[in-house]
């Protein structure tokens, strides 16, 4: 039985018993677009930007379903540095 379990719950608060927010735990906005019967385009912005679509501030990924199921980023990052507005001309 791992000992620290009580301490690493505890760390997920801060001094206001709220939960903590990381790169792990922070919410975004999402868009999404089924393009398809077999394509859907799914966007992540900060939180209240997502009327910003032809900004550099999204994550985009594709779930494409033609043959099982495969989920990819455009042009292969899942960085925050696409357009919404874009999203069907990125490499996937």
């Amino acid at each position: 039985m791992d000992i620290d379990i009580n301490q690493r719950e505890y760390d997920k608060f801060d001094e206001s018993n709220r939960v903590k927010t990381t790169a792990d735990t922070q919410a975004y906005d999402m868009l999404i677009d089924e393009a398809s019967a077999t394509n859907t385009y799914i966007g992540y912005c900060k939180v209240g930007e997502a009327s910003k679509t032809n900004e550099n501030i999204w994550r985009i990924k594709k779930i494409d379903t033609t043959t099982g199921t495969k989920i990819t980023y455009a042009d292969g990052s899942a960085d925050f540095d696409k357009k919404w507005a874009d999203r069907l001309a990125y490499t996937y």
